[in-house]
Parts: structure tokens; sequence; C-alpha cells
């Protein structure tokens, strides 16, 4: 019997590896520190966890979309290919093997990851919810705290990866916010308020830009037809 171990499990490892904390690999951190981690941690959940779809590994590890999994795995996975040396990820995964061998040894599997997208489903029913375990309602808070509480987006790429300060990339992805719910919104009785607050969020964006580019004018420019657009009023009552 090959035992299965959990993305938990690989989080908490090359936690305990690289010295940063599981909430911070969880969590939107963007300096290389925790980026590194984080994107150390999704290849070894694939790898270690194959029966885990990008999507799971994404909601388990703070609500992620996969395609950021599928980025950050992808990375590391092009670096190993080019000779570049982890020392981390050897470590992590090391010891990741070890603790697979040993619970094979007792023909047992490792605590199993809780899918907070599966266990909200159960949920929605008063019945499903009486029933949830507290690993499982633990699960559903730790997803809540990473893509509310923190401001998460569902997508969220890796904007440190492009160079940009994080308050620019928080920038962005409240414009991505922002635009999502104005064209949700759009020949509503919300169209003006979400058009409004996507302005509010292009000139924060355009702020962010210009408190970090020298190149003011250039900066200015690029943001004058997005904060300018026009927008059809609805005129429903």
């Amino acid at each position: 019997m090959t035992a299965r171990l959990s993305v938990m499990t690989v989080v908490k490892t090359v936690s305990e590896v690289t010295g940063v904390s599981t909430g911070d690999i969880l969590g939107r951190r963007r300096a290389p520190v925790y980026a590194n981690a984080r994107k150390i941690a999704y290849y070894l959940a694939r790898k270690h966890c194959p029966e885990q779809s990008f999507p799971v590994i994404g909601r388990i590890m703070g609500g992620r979309d996969h395609s950021t999994v599928m980025w950050g795995e992808a990375r590391i996975r092009a670096a190993l290919e080019k000779g570049t040396k982890i020392p981390e990820l050897v470590q992590a995964d090391l010891a990741l093997m070890a603790a697979r061998d040993s619970l094979s040894l007792l023909e047992m599997d490792d605590a199993p990851d809780h899918d907070p997208l599966e266990i909200a489903g159960r949920a929605k029913t008063k019945r499903g919810a009486s029933m949830l375990t507290i690993d499982e309602i633990q699960a559903l808070a730790t997803f809540a705290v990473y893509t509310v509480a923190f401001d998460q987006l569902t997508h969220d790429p890796d904007i440190d990866a492009a160079g940009l300060p994080v308050n620019v990339g928080q920038a962005i992805l409240r414009v991505v916010a922002a635009n999502r719910a104005a064209q949700a919104a759009r020949f509503g009785q919300g169209e003006a308020s979400t058009f409004a607050a996507l302005n509010s969020a292009v000139a924060n964006l355009e702020a962010a830009y210009r408190a970090e580019v020298e190149d003011g004018a250039r900066v200015q420019s690029a943001f004058k037809y997005v904060s300018n657009a026009p927008r059809k009023e609805a005129n429903h009552a």
C-alpha cells in the first residue's frame, strides 16, 4: 500500500523547511521569500498529492485560482529542468517521501484534505451543516479568512513575478474586481454606482503607479482613456 499525503501536510513541511509560516504560504504576501515557498508547495502538492486537481489544491491553499497553482508549479518545474538547485525543495521532498514511507509501512493514509467547495455544498442544508466536523469547519474558516478578510480574489495571479510593487499589484486586482462588478450590473439599477467604483479603482491604480514610476506623464496618458470611458446610464426606476 502506498500512503497518500495531504496538501496541508505538504504546506506544513515546506513551512518547516523554509521558515515561512503556513499562514504566509496560504496568504497573499508577495515578497520573494513568501512567493518562492508558495511555488515550492504548489510543485510538491502536485507531486505528492496526485489525486488532487489544480482547482482543489488552489482552494485548499488560500482560495487561489487553478491557473495560479499551474503557473507556480510550472515555474518550479522549468527551473529544475534547467538544472537550478533549490535546496529547500529537495529537503522538503525528502521529508515528504519519508513521511509517506512511514505511513505506508503502517498501512495508513495521511489525514484527509478538506475541499472548502465540497464542504460548502454539504453545508447548504441545516442537516448538512449540523454534520460538519470541527476540521471541516476550520477548513471553511481558513478559506474565508484568506479569500474575504484578506481581500484575496479567487483569481490571484502572482503579480510579484512581473516585478510590480505590492501596492500596484493590489490596485490592479481591485480594478479587476470592480470591472467584474460593473459588467455584472450593466444596464441595471446598480450600474451608476458600480461604474463610479470602477473609475475610483482606476484612479487609485493610476495614483499607485504615479507614486512608484518616475515617468508620471506616461502613466497619466496610459490611464486617461480608461478613467474617462463613457458609460450608459440605466433608466430603471
